[in-house]
């Protein structure tokens, strides 16, 4: 049962057996709060270490009388709210489990205490709580790291040894407060917590109990998967890269982490971003391209993408990764052949290959006058008889006295060889040449 409260907070409360309050004196329930309550009794605050970001709060039920047997106290209507619909036993005290918000502060209201006066009426004041958790502080954290699949431990080592002495809560990803029954098949949630408590004891004088044992559970690492693509999804991929086949040329593509199946266990966590180059020796991150993602990214035609996971395992954390190419999902795509028209003193515009072809292949080898030359001998002018010069991200080819010369640049892609073919054309004049460059087209 969930229930949605305006204070930020989600409470189920639990009210305890009755006790026999002629036995003890207020000071053995509420020690922290005066017998002579005033206008500056209340809010009472109360600052827990930050390690315990739940907290077992006892409030006063209707049945409690603080100062004598003539005082009365009334239970806020939002607590009178909560026990709707849930099996309770009659008490002294409502015991309510309170979880840290993000502000790190709570108010929370118990009711009202009303104090009969001399003069034959009576005063009331409101009981209050004001939580508030220490950021700053210190104190060694009671939290361990737990395999969870679909059961919980009935009890912990910390606690007592009776599962029917220890109650245990969680919440969902909304923040409302779960009680977990440990016989149960349970749906979790990557770095879900749960909180073992003490059942209190029917004399506790504890206002503020803080649990006993706090588990972090975790499980086995998920695979990322895109939802709307099918790719060559086997465990060893071309080259490590998973080659995706798409109809248009860009558009969202949306992602999962499934552990085996399971979308919804890791819904919602971070993934890491990048489009990557495809270099000879690797793939390599464009800079600035890193960003994190929960659900989809965008992606064009021939993009080179990177997906990282970093899955929490225990105390440690472990990198899923996955790398995607994707490509038109034709078998066959062709490139343009183009011309280049350029002046002979003009060395920049010499007939050339690009080392890289743009950030999805990279130069494999040339074919000039139907001999094929590989990139590694180019440098070398004994196999290349000198026909080539190496100037960082470009090959040029020297000095030619042909009029009209033709390059074959072939490159490697993640999944395949293209092959760029320009002609070079030296102009005796000035020329408005639209087709000085290379362009991939017809998909």
């Amino acid at each position: 049962m969930f229930i949605f409260l305006y204070i930020s907070v989600s409470i189920l409360p639990l009210l305890l057996s009755s006790i026999n309050q002629e036995e003890a004196g207020y000071e053995d329930f509420f020690p922290s709060i005066p017998k002579s309550i005033n206008d500056d009794t209340f809010p009472f605050v109360y600052t827990s270490d930050k390690a315990y970001d739940m907290l077992y709060v006892k409030c006063p039920n209707s049945t409690y009388h603080h100062t004598n047997k003539n005082d009365k106290f009334t239970v806020d209507k939002v607590i009178q709210n909560i026990q709707k619909g849930i099996e309770l036993a009659y008490g002294l005290f409502n015991w309510l489990p309170l979880l840290r918000n993000p502000s790190g502060s709570i108010n929370i209201i118990c009711g009202r205490i009303y104090i009969p006066l001399d003069t034959n009426y009576s005063k009331y004041y409101q009981w209050e709580y004001n939580v508030n958790w220490d950021n700053s502080s210190s104190f060694p954290t009671i939290m361990e790291q737990k395999l969870v699949k679909h059961r919980l431990p009935m009890t912990h080592d910390k606690c007592a040894n009776n599962s029917d002495s220890v109650l245990i809560y969680t919440n969902d990803k909304r923040g409302n407060i779960i009680r977990v029954n440990p016989m149960k098949v349970i749906s979790t949630y990557v770095n879900q917590k749960f909180y073992y408590f003490s059942f209190p004891e029917k004399n506790d004088t504890e206002v503020f109990k803080k649990p006993c044992a706090i588990l972090k559970s975790y499980n086995h690492c998920p695979k990322i998967i895109l939802k709307d693509h099918v790719y060559n999804s086997s465990e060893y991929p071309y080259n490590g890269i998973h080659i995706v086949k798409v109809f248009g040329k860009q558009g969202f593509t949306n992602i999962g982490l499934s552990l085996e199946g399971d979308l919804d266990y890791y819904h919602g966590e971070k993934v890491t971003f990048s489009k990557m180059k495809y270099r000879r020796n690797g793939t390599e991150v464009i800079e600035n391209s890193t960003k994190n993602i929960t659900s989809s990214f965008f992606a064009k035609v021939f993009d080179l993408v990177q997906l990282t996971y970093k899955c929490p395992q225990g105390n440690r954390y472990v990198n899923i990764s996955e790398t995607y190419f994707f490509v038109p999902n034709s078998l066959s795509y062709r490139v343009k052949e183009q011309i280049v028209f350029y002046f002979k003193n003009n060395t920049f515009m010499h007939p050339n290959c690009s080392v890289n072809m743009l950030n999805f292949g990279y130069l494999e080898s040339i074919v000039y006058k139907k001999e094929a030359y590989d990139f590694e001998d180019i440098a070398n002018t004994h196999e290349t008889n000198g026909k080539f010069m190496n100037s960082r991200n470009l090959i040029f080819l020297k000095d030619t006295a042909e009029r009209n010369t033709t390059l074959g640049c072939i490159y490697r892609t993640p999944d395949r060889i293209f092959i760029l073919t320009t002609t070079y054309v030296i102009q005796d004049s000035g020329i408005n040449d639209d087709h000085s460059k290379n362009s991939i087209s017809s998909f």
